[in-house]
C-alpha cells in the first residue's frame, strides 16, 4: 500500500505484465506505468514506499531489469481537487445523497480558494470541517469505516502539507 493505492504486477493481453494499482478502498484498477511498451512484460517487482516515491525493478526490454521510481507526490491543491472527485464519485454511485455531495464539495473548493490567498490556515480548518462531515456520514451508515478512514487520512495529509 502506498499512498492509498494497492501497487501490484498483473498480466493482460494489452499490456503484458506490468505496474497496476487499485485505490483504497475502491476497487477500479488502473494501468501505472507500461514500462515495456506493448504487450510485452517488465516483470515490474520487489515494491518499496519510501515517502512519495514507489521504487520497484522492471525491464524496459533494453537495459535488463534495473531499479524504476514512480513519484506519487500531489500538492495540497491536487490533494483537494482529488478529495472533491471521491465525494461525487460517491454521490454519482448513491453512497451519499448529493445535497450532502454538494456541500463536502463546497467546503472542499472554499478549502482550494482559501490556499490560492495564501491563507492556509484557513484552508486547514475547513479540511478540518470535511473530516467531521466525514465522521458524521460514517456514524449516519452513508460511507463505510473504511471509505471514511481514506477520505479522512487524505485530508489529514492535506492539512499536514499546509503547515
Amino acid at each position: 500500500l502506498h499512498d492509498n493505492r494497492l501497487y501490484f504486477s498483473a498480466n493482460d493481453d494489452e499490456y503484458g505484465r506490468e505496474l497496476w494499482s487499485i485505490p483504497y478502498p475502491n476497487a477500479t484498477p488502473r494501468l501505472e506505468a507500461d514500462i515495456f511498451e506493448g504487450a510485452n512484460s517488465s516483470n515490474p517487482s520487489r515494491l518499496v514506499s519510501i515517502g512519495s516515491s514507489l521504487f520497484f525493478s522492471a525491464n524496459n526490454g533494453i537495459l535488463g531489469t534495473e531499479l524504476w521510481q514512480l513519484d506519487t507526490y500531489k500538492t495540497p491543491q491536487e490533494e483537494i481537487t482529488s478529495l472533491q472527485a471521491d465525494v461525487q464519485e460517491l454521490a454519482d454511485n448513491g453512497t451519499i445523497p448529493q445535497a450532502k455531495a454538494s456541500k463536502l464539495k463546497g467546503l472542499l473548493q472554499t478549502a482550494l480558494n482559501q490556499i490560492e490567498r495564501g491563507h492556509t490556515r484557513r484552508a486547514g480548518n475547513l479540511l478540518a470541517r470535511f473530516i467531521s462531515q466525514i465522521v458524521d456520514l460514517n456514524s449516519q451508515g452513508y460511507i463505510d469505516t473504511a471509505t471514511a478512514t481514506y477520505l479522512m487520512n487524505e485530508a489529514l495529509f492535506t492539512i499536514n502539507q499546509l503547515d
